[in-house]
C-alpha cells in the first residue's frame, strides 16, 4: 500500500520533468528558427548592399580592370546626377529653361551611360561618357569665369579620363585636348574674348565656387579611392593567379617526373632479365636518356625558378649519375668540373642535358681501357653572351670520320646542337675532346 503513493508521485515528477524538456526544446526550436531567419535576413541585405555598389553588374566574365572601369564610370554618372541637381536648385533660376534643358540632356545622357553598362555594352558606355564630359568642358569657357577654379576642374577630368581609360591611343589626344581648351581659356579670359553667356551677382557666385569646389573635392576623392581599390584588388587577384600557375606548373612537372621514373623502373625490371650484351647496351641508352630528362622535371619541381637551370650543378649529377650506370668497377673513372655560374632556360637545358649524358657515356664505354687511370674533364666557361661546355677525356681517342656515321650516339649529339644551334667541335687531343658553344 505504500509504494503507490510513491510510484504516483514519480510519475507526476517525471511528467513535469518531460513537460520542462519539452518547453525547452520548443523555445530552442523557435530560436534556433528566429536565428535562422535572423541570418537570412542579413544574408539578403548584405547581397542586396553588394548589388547596390556594383550597380547591378555581374562579374562574370570582366576582367578586374573592366569591373573597376564600370563601377568607375558608374559612380561618377550617379555623382554629377545629384551634383548637377544640387547646382540646379541652390545656385540656378529654376525658371531658366535653357538651364533645365541642358541639366536633362545632361542626367538622361548619364542615365544612358549606366545602362549601357549594366546592359555589358562597355566600350559604347565608355565612348559616350566621355563625350558628354568633353561637352562639358567644352560649355565651360562660354559658360563660366575663370575664377571658379577652372585649372582644378580640368585637372579632375583628367584623373578621371586617365583612370578610365587603360590605351595610351585615347589617353593622349583625350589629354592634349583638355589642355589646349585650358590654354584657350586662359587667353580668351586675359583678352576678354570669353564672356560667359549667363551673368552671375556676387552671392551666386559664391554659391557656385562651393559647389563646384565640392564636386571638384568629392569626384577626385571618388577617382583616387576607386584607383587605389582596383589595384589592390587586382594584385590580389594576379597573385592569388599566380600562385595557381605556380601550383599547376609544379604538378604538372611532377607527374612528368614520376611518369618518367616507371619508364626507369620498367626498363630497370626488362635490363635484369636480359641476357644479351647488344640489348643490355640499347636499354642502358634509353634508361640514361629518360633519367636525365627526368632530372630536370626534378629540379624544376624542387625550386621556385620554373624557367631556369643552374648549369654546373645539372652536369655534375648528370655526369655522377651516368658514370654510375655506365662505369666499369674495374676502371674507376676521376671527374674534373669546373664550370662558371650560369643559367639555362628549358629549351637550352634539355638537350645539352642529353648532349653531355652521350659524350660522358660514349667515354666511359669506349675510350677508356683496363689499367690506366680514367680521366673526364668538364669545363665550362662564359665568352661575352657565348657559354662554351668542354668535356675531354684521357682516353685513346677515335677515328672521327668514320664513327661519327656509324654511331647512334655521336649522330644523336649533333642533331642535339642544331636544336640549341650550338656549335659542335670534335678532336683528338691527348684524348677525346668535345666542345659545344651555345648562346647563354
Amino acid at each position: 500500500m505504500r509504494v503507490g503513493p510513491f510510484l504516483y508521485v514519480n510519475s507526476i515528477v517525471r511528467k513535469n520533468i518531460a513537460g520542462i524538456f519539452a518547453s525547452r526544446n520548443k523555445k530552442s526550436k523557435v530560436q534556433a528558427k528566429a536565428i535562422k531567419k535572423q541570418s537570412e535576413t542579413q544574408r539578403n541585405m548584405k547581397r542586396l548592399l553588394q548589388k547596390i555598389s556594383s550597380f547591378c553588374i555581374k562579374d562574370e566574365g570582366l576582367s578586374p580592370y573592366q569591373r573597376y572601369s564600370v563601377r568607375l564610370v558608374n559612380a561618377i554618372c550617379i555623382f554629377i546626377i545629384a551634383a548637377k541637381i544640387i547646382e540646379d536648385i541652390f545656385t540656378f533660376p529654376m525658371g531658366d529653361a535653357t538651364i533645365i534643358v541642358r541639366s536633362l540632356l545632361s542626367h538622361a545622357g548619364l542615365l544612358l551611360v549606366i545602362f549601357l553598362n549594366c546592359r555589358r555594352k562597355i566600350q559604347a558606355a565608355k565612348i559616350v561618357f566621355t563625350i558628354i564630359l568633353l561637352g562639358v568642358l567644352l560649355s565651360i569657357p562660354f559658360t563660366l569665369p575663370l575664377s571658379l577654379n577652372g585649372d582644378g576642374m580640368f585637372l579632375v577630368f583628367i584623373v578621371i579620363f586617365f583612370s578610365i581609360y587603360d590605351s595610351w591611343a585615347a589617353i593622349i589626344p583625350i589629354t592634349l585636348f583638355i589642355i589646349f581648351l585650358l590654354f584657350f581659356w586662359h587667353i580668351g579670359n586675359h583678352y576678354g574674348i570669353l564672356h560667359p553667356t549667363e551673368s552671375y551677382d556676387p552671392q551666386q557666385l559664391f554659391y557656385l565656387g562651393i559647389v563646384y569646389n565640392f564636386m571638384m573635392i568629392a569626384a577626385l576623392l571618388i577617382t583616387l579611392f576607386a584607383s587605389k581599390r582596383m589595384t589592390s584588388k587586382y594584385q590580389n587577384e594576379l597573385k592569388r593567379n599566380l600562385e595557381e600557375k605556380d601550383v599547376l606548373i609544379k604538378e604538372v612537372h611532377h607527374r612528368v617526373k614520376n611518369n618518367l621514373q616507371v619508364i626507369v623502373s620498367m626498363l630497370g625490371i626488362q635490363e635484369t632479365g636480359e641476357n644479351s650484351i647488344e640489348a643490355l647496351d640499347v636499354i642502358r641508352d634509353l634508361k640514361a636518356r629518360v633519367v636525365t630528362m627526368s632530372i630536370i622535371h626534378n629540379r624544376i619541381y624542387a625550386t621556385k625558378d620554373f624557367k631556369y637551370i643552374e648549369v654546373k650543378d645539372y652536369v655534375t649529377e648528370l655526369a655522377n649519375l651516368t658514370a654510375a650506370m655506365f662505369g666499369n668497377p674495374n676502371i674507376p673513372v676521376e671527374k674534373n668540373i669546373d664550370i662558371d655560374f650560369v643559367q639555362t632556360g628549358l629549351e637550352i637545358s634539355i638537350p645539352l642535358g642529353l648532349i653531355v649524358t652521350e659524350v660522358i657515356a660514349n667515354s666511359i664505354k669506349h675510350a677508356f681501357t683496363q689499367g690506366v687511370p680514367a680521366i673526364i674533364d668538364i669545363s665550362g666557361k662564359s665568352q661575352e653572351e657565348y657559354f662554351v661546355l668542354t668535356i675531354k677525356d684521357n682516353g685513346k681517342g677515335m677515328d672521327l670520320q668514320r664513327e661519327s656515321n656509324d654511331s647512334l650516339g655521336l649522330l644523336l649529339i649533333e642533331l642535339l646542337c642544331k636544336q640549341i644551334k650550338a656549335k659542335l667541335t670534335r678532336e683528338n687531343n691527348s684524348g677525346l675532346q668535345t666542345t659545344i658553344t651555345f648562346k647563354k
